[in-house]
């Protein structure tokens, strides 16, 4: 908790109010419920666990959507971690990943589309309309190091 709080301090652009950092546990959710929209063809609602993140209250650090213009979420593809963010104002999804030799632009679709698909439905929840997200590959970032 100190080190979040000394993080805050330190980097208020990176940690402010209008940013929403994800867990995992997000990403399985969403992934989750496509799979029930695959297998039915459709989802009646979107599972309750939704609410709580767009409330802030999942877990202790989170905060309320409203008023966010940035979501960041990690996902994992095959053993390999990367970083997504979200910029709600450009309505993109920015996927920081250095190393292309991982991942495919189709696998990296794959991966995205629960996204893709639910982040417009519960933005919409809190009356942020995006009807769809790009999605751009950032490769200047740090290479993963597995030491």
């Amino acid at each position: 908790m100190q080190l979040l709080r000394q993080r805050t301090i330190k980097y208020p652009k990176s940690f402010g109010r209008p940013r929403v950092i994800l867990d995992v546990n997000f990403y399985v959710n969403c992934m989750l419920a496509m799979l029930e929209l695959d297998a039915t063809d459709h989802l009646m609602n979107l599972p309750e666990e939704f609410d709580s993140y767009l409330q802030g209250e999942f877990s202790k650090h989170s905060q309320k959507w409203e008023g966010c213009t940035h979501l960041y979420f990690p996902v994992c593809n095959h053993s390999h971690w990367y970083a997504v963010e979200v910029d709600i104002a450009k309505s993109t999804m920015f996927i920081y990943e250095p190393d292309k030799s991982c991942s495919t632009d189709d696998q990296i679709r794959a991966d995205l589309k629960p996204m893709t698909t639910f982040l417009p439905m519960l933005l919409k929840k809190i009356n942020i309309i995006i009807d769809a997200l790009a999605i751009e590959w950032i490769t200047t970032t740090s290479k993963q190091s597995n030491l």
